[in-house]
């Protein structure tokens, strides 16, 4: 599944967590805007998504 394919999925309207998009396990978190969402160009779009991790206070989405 690509990173795009995934926050098409989240509806950022009525989500209560953020969600932050981080390249691999060392890499640097971003969190996701609304534009992101709404799938305008972003660099982490055409990624493929190894793992979710579901925290008590946000979303991290791992991708290579």
């Amino acid at each position: 599944m690509k990173v795009k394919d995934f926050l098409r999925k989240v509806n950022y309207g009525s989500a209560k967590l953020p969600v932050y998009l981080q390249e691999g396990i060392t890499g640097e978190p971003r969190k996701a805007i609304s534009f992101d969402y709404a799938n305008y160009p972003y660099p982490e779009r055409e990624r493929t998504v190894c793992s979710i991790s579901l925290d008590t206070d946000k979303i991290v989405v791992y991708y290579k």
